[in-house]
């Protein structure tokens, strides 16, 4: 047999083959290293400066700031690289050819082509065609490796999926110790499958017992973990949502200036993201604007739109400065949606207003309050009023 047919599970060699479960254990320390180095930051980022993020929403079309792009891109770039020699092996592996440059051609450019400066949906179909290549590579059956003797000892393991770093701790297999600080990131999930496939590996490497009771010893731990860490997780849960908002309605009770202070920033995110979203916006005393690209807003799904416009419901409330009480009155509301339009920055053709004759609305109030509709019927009645333009003039 050539050496390009041998196994070969060095990581970083792109000589001989791998089987499928080697493929996958690498394509997840990839995408753990991923979490680390890119999701969680990004998404830390995003949780504590509300100007990335209304960078972000400044078009519906999910458009991201450059630096954003560059860094994805450059991280998609370092999968790739290290994924490079996987992704030869398990190719030749699958095939059973000594080469196959072109599939492997296919496999790597793919993910980076979907940074080109193409439409969305090619983008689309870029990344619906990368998925389709991993999953590929994760479940065919290789020509080389089908032939060999199936591993007695490489099973999935649920107690060092379920258990981790305990798990680990009981079985001396310390490499599950970086369960803790990847709790706190993104990485934790793919490191727990990572766990459960290589679990038995490791633990195998300090077992003392024949094959039979080191099975039976595993079976005994994955009945446990999978049952108590489950149950631990939903306790904890529930004690910390309840211990957690307990501490801090006491807080709020001693420091009432603090949720004044979570108020206005909720309310500055609100301001903040509604006016990275739109174009131009116009307060008259009749009427409040608000400019939108007539494109972006044909491509939003109805519900978007919807949604869309309730968004400047909001914005026009905070920034009128009204003490409106909404619990006892919603008329003032009504009378400020009246008022509230998205125009086409094309041709200032109205894409979504809303409007509710108030004596509509007494009458249904009205009848709510005597019982006779429900409360499904009033909100519905309520929500009528809400006019889209679902084909707007396009440039």
């Amino acid at each position: 047999m050539s050496n390009n047919f041998e196994e070969n599970n060095n990581f970083f060699s792109p000589e001989g083959t791998i089987n499928r479960r080697t493929y996958i254990t690498n394509f997840l320390i990839v995408e753990t290293l991923e979490a680390i180095f890119y999701t969680t930051p990004l998404i830390l980022i995003l949780i504590f400066n509300p100007d990335i993020m209304s960078e972000i929403l400044r078009t519906q079309v999910g458009a991201l700031p450059r630096w954003i792009n560059i860094w994805g891109l450059l991280t998609v770039l370092a999968e790739v690289a290290f994924l490079y020699p996987s992704i030869v092996k398990r190719i030749r592996d699958i095939s059973g050819n000594q080469d196959n440059p072109n599939w492997v051609l296919i496999a790597v450019i793919t993910p980076l082509l979907v940074y080109l400066p193409v439409p969305a949906l090619i983008k689309q179909l870029l990344s619906g065609m990368s998925f389709f290549i991993v999953i590929c590579l994760m479940s065919m059956k290789g020509k080389i490796s089908g032939e060999r003797p199936k591993s007695e000892v490489a099973k999935f393991n649920w107690g060092a999926f379920f258990g981790t770093w305990i798990w680990g701790l009981i079985n001396k297999s310390y490499l599950t110790l970086f369960a803790i600080p990847l709790f706190f990131t993104t990485g934790f999930i793919p490191f727990m499958i990572l766990c459960g496939i290589k679990g038995n590996e490791w633990a195998y490497k300090n077992n003392e017992k024949p094959l039979e009771d080191f099975h039976k010893s595993q079976s005994l731990q994955a009945g446990i973990f999978s049952t108590v860490i489950p149950i631990f997780f939903v306790c904890i849960s529930i004690i910390g949502t309840l211990s957690g908002t307990i501490a801090f309605a006491k807080y709020l009770k001693k420091h009432p200036d603090t949720t004044k202070r979570v108020e206005n920033y909720a309310q500055k995110m609100v301001k903040t993201t509604t006016e990275a979203r739109f174009k131009q916006i116009e307060f008259t005393d009749n009427e409040y604007k608000f400019y939108l690209d007539p494109v972006e807003w044909d491509k939003l799904p109805k519900q978007s739109k919807l949604n869309l416009f309730q968004v400047t419901e909001s914005y026009v409330v905070m920034s009128i400065d009204k003490d409106f009480d909404k619990e006892k009155d919603i008329a003032p509301y009504i009378k400020e949606y009246n008022k509230t339009k998205i125009y086409s920055t094309f041709n200032n053709e109205i894409l979504a207003e809303y409007y509710l004759d108030e004596q509509k609305y007494n009458e249904l109030t009205e009848k709510y309050n005597k019982k006779e509709i429900s409360a499904k019927e009033y909100l519905k009645a309520l929500t009528q009023g809400y006019k889209l333009n679902e084909n707007p003039t396009l440039p």
